[in-house]
């Protein structure tokens, strides 16, 4: 009785007003930066997209997505989170190739087919939130994935999920012969092959400490 009293109170004085107030602060960060620059923009949101999604700020982001489909016909905030999926697949992949840890590994193909289908949590928190080197290179792979999108000019029109799902929010249907959606799945390959090859070639298991006996 005491720990649910406990806990509720916690939660309705303690961290609902601060989720609120961090839901707030991200959404108007974002929106200053999308009013001084796309290119900021992207980088931005899709370097902490990650965190985001485990702090649950993304309910911040929802309306910034439905206003602008609803109104301008396109979005560019899902074009900058686009990357992260498949960045945490060829994470993950060079991990499953480089790691040594046999628990380590055997989390890692599991992890492969949810992120290619826009789940992204069983690499996250299985794989890669364990290595803070393979997390920020994720990140920040997604945040280059991001700005090259809006660079060539790729934006959502309409929400169609994450992962190869996304694919399909690039084709505009305005024009007949459109070939967004093939620039989309050439991003996502150079997301997963970058990403493979810096985790790849910085990877390393974490040292073994060993405890001798007197």
């Amino acid at each position: 009785m005491i720990t649910c009293s406990a806990t509720f109170m916690l939660t309705v004085w303690v961290i609902g007003p601060l989720t609120a107030g961090a839901t707030n602060v991200l959404a108007f960060v974002l929106n200053r930066l999308e009013s001084l620059s796309h290119i900021l923009f992207s980088g931005f949101l899709g370097v902490i997209w990650q965190f985001v999604l485990m702090t649950g700020l993304h309910w911040a982001i929802l309306p910034i997505i439905i206003t602008n489909l609803s109104t301008i016909g396109y979005d560019t905030t899902l074009s900058s989170t686009f990357g992260c999926n498949f960045a945490q697949i060829g994470a993950v992949l060079a991990v499953y190739f480089r790691t040594k840890d046999a628990d380590l590994r055997k989390r890692c193909l599991p992890s492969l087919i949810p992120a290619a289908v826009g789940v992204i949590e069983p690499g996250l928190y299985g794989v890669t939130l364990r290595k803070r080197t393979v997390l920020i290179i994720t990140c920040i792979v997604n945040g280059i994935v991001g700005i090259g999108m809006n660079l060539s000019g790729l934006v959502a029109y309409r929400f169609a999920g994450f992962g190869v799902f996304g694919y399909a929010a690039y084709t505009n249907p305005q024009v007949a012969d459109d070939h967004s959606t093939l620039f989309a799945i050439l991003w996502s390959i150079f997301a997963v092959v970058l990403s493979f090859i810096l985790v790849f070639c910085t990877y390393k298991d974490d040292a073994v400490k060993s405890t001798s006996q007197k």
